[in-house]
């Protein structure tokens, strides 16, 4: 049997627990394709089902009571947010901010910052939503406590960083586009379509323009928008396509049966790290959040 993964088993609690997917990623600060990404991953490695799905949720099936069991027994102590959140309630107070590039702060960090916030009534929480400069700028000053940042990383010495993993860029359309049958696409496969570009200043828009300028290719785009989740949006709505992070593709694939996602295989992936003053100890809220936004980031898939 493959080792198990300790996120897939605090995943299968949760789940367990609260009888839904939905409400599990609620908890650990996850989105719901990462707990059901989870509980597959869990059933494959140990071979077992684990858990009956309907309309009533998810109950665990004879196997998984089983499993439930020992699991609980090996957790015993050990249960990594019953501790994190006794330490909350034992004097987790003040201030916390995070600065972080706009797309993570509506997914990745606002997920983990708001599952944090339900254990820690008395902790205010700030994420800040600045470029990747300027993220580097405030960690290194110290009018942050954190940054999430994207590959690769600034040689700052005075600078820690905490890998969550890898990201890529993906290209989101409608079910009926033409490009809908593929996996992965490429510039020669965009030249010809209409594409909704991310207003500047923004990382993505950048890589985008270089990808197609190292091909010689020219971009066809009448259509620009600022956020991520609205240039997907426009892209279904108006039969074209919007190329943007891994992690907003997935969820809008995963929660509208007319939306398609596949990568964008002319960027490369990328890292996406925690980072914070290296000779300066992390408070206990600051170790909460990373504990959370480690949670939240089993949804990365390892993009090759």
């Amino acid at each position: 049997m493959n080792r198990l993964d300790p996120k897939s088993l605090e995943a299968f609690r949760a789940v367990i627990e609260t009888g839904s997917a939905t409400l599990a990623a609620d908890r650990l600060g996850m989105t719901q394709p990462a707990v059901t990404k989870a509980i597959a991953t869990l059933e494959t490695r140990t071979g077992l089902t684990l858990f009956e799905r309907g309309r009533f949720g998810m109950r665990p099936t004879a196997e998984g009571a089983l499993l439930d069991e020992e699991v609980r027994r090996s957790f015993s102590g050990l249960d990594r947010i019953a501790i994190a959140a006794e330490a909350i309630r034992q004097g987790m107070r003040g201030q916390l901010s995070i600065a972080t590039l706009p797309v993570y702060a509506e997914g990745l960090v606002g997920r983990a910052v708001a599952a944090l916030s339900l254990e820690a009534p008395e902790l205010n929480l700030r994420i800040l939503a600045v470029d990747q400069d300027e993220t580097y700028r405030r960690v290194g000053l110290e009018t942050v406590d954190l940054g999430v940042v994207m590959g690769p990383l600034s040689p700052a010495a005075q600078l820690a960083n905490h890998p969550l993993g890898r990201r890529r860029m993906m290209a989101v359309m409608r079910v009926d586009h033409p490009l809908a049958n593929r996996s992965e696409v490429g510039v020669a496969d965009l030249v010809d379509t209409e594409l909704v570009m991310l207003s500047p200043p923004n990382p993505y828009r950048d890589a985008l323009i270089h990808a197609f300028a190292r091909e010689a290719a020219v971009i066809r785009s009448r259509l620009e928008v600022l956020t991520q989740r609205g240039a997907a949006l426009m892209a279904v709505n108006a039969r074209s396509v919007a190329v943007i992070d891994q992690e907003m593709a997935e969820e809008m694939a995963y929660n509208d049966p007319m939306v398609h996602a596949a990568a964008f295989t002319a960027v490369p992936p990328w890292d996406v790290s925690i980072v914070h003053r290296r000779d300066r100890p992390l408070s206990l809220a600051a170790e909460a959040v990373m504990h959370r936004l480690k949670l939240a980031s089993t949804d990365f898939q390892a993009a090759a």
